[in-house]
């Protein structure tokens, strides 16, 4: 009888695992995946841009329009007398417009104030700024804005300039000027309008003001602030 040696090698087992191939194919399949996904995060980022840029030159075209027409619309003809004889608070040209305006009392102090709209450059686009200050008629106009504060008021992408026309809109064609002799009687329209309309940006926006005369004003010797003397 023989027998078994308790030593005898049996059969080794076979190691599972991937092979090469199925490595490669493997990180193929994940640098797509990771490729889609990443391609969707920048459309859904690139369109959230979109919309938030259109939602904010829509609000600032809004409230452009309400300044203008809240304030230019409401210019009031305000003249003095000098030297030089009579002459009106406005002028205007493609960057700055100054005019006097009444404004109510809220937020602030009601009253006649001397308003200034200006355009500045920058490199994402033009700036459009106001400055305003209580009208005091002893004070020449430019050192009473020389301390004012400016606050923004709109953004756009592309040039902005202001605009001035003597005639009727209802009258065309109408002859627009860059600018608008310091001094001289108000304009009958003021625009402001974008360089660039034919790309979706801001249309024009025109106004007319409403007080076109100051003949109902008052002297400065009955307490009038309509006129006052140039210095």
């Amino acid at each position: 009888m023989k027998r078994k040696r308790s030593g005898q090698r049996g059969h080794t087992p076979a190691v599972s695992g991937f092979t090469l191939i199925e490595v490669m194919i493997a990180i193929t399949l994940f640098v797509v995946a990771l490729g889609l996904l990443l391609g969707g995060i920048r459309y859904t980022t690139r369109a959230w841009d979109a919309g938030e840029r259109v939602g904010r030159e829509s609000s600032d075209l809004q409230l452009a329009q309400r300044v203008l027409v809240d304030l230019a619309g409401h210019a009031f003809p305000l003249t003095g007398s000098g030297p030089a004889g009579t002459r009106y608070l406005f002028s205007g040209g493609p960057k700055r417009l100054r005019f006097a305006a009444f404004l109510p009392p809220y937020p602030g102090q009601g009253g006649l104030y001397l308003l200034e709209l200006y355009i500045e450059t920058t490199e994402r686009g033009d700036q459009l700024w106001l400055k305003r200050r209580l009208f005091d008629p002893r004070t020449p106009p430019e050192a009473q804005l020389a301390g004012a504060e400016a606050r923004l008021v709109a953004e756009s992408g592309t040039p902005l300039r202001f605009g001035y026309a003597a005639g009727r809109q209802e009258e065309p064609p109408l002859s627009w000027r860059d600018h608008w002799d310091e001094g001289a009687a108000p304009p009958a329209l003021i625009r402001l309008s974008s360089g660039d309309q034919d790309d979706g940006h801001w249309p024009e926006l025109v106004v007319r003001p409403v007080i076109d005369m100051d003949g109902s004003c008052l002297s400065p010797a009955l307490g009038g602030l309509c006129r006052w003397k140039l210095q």
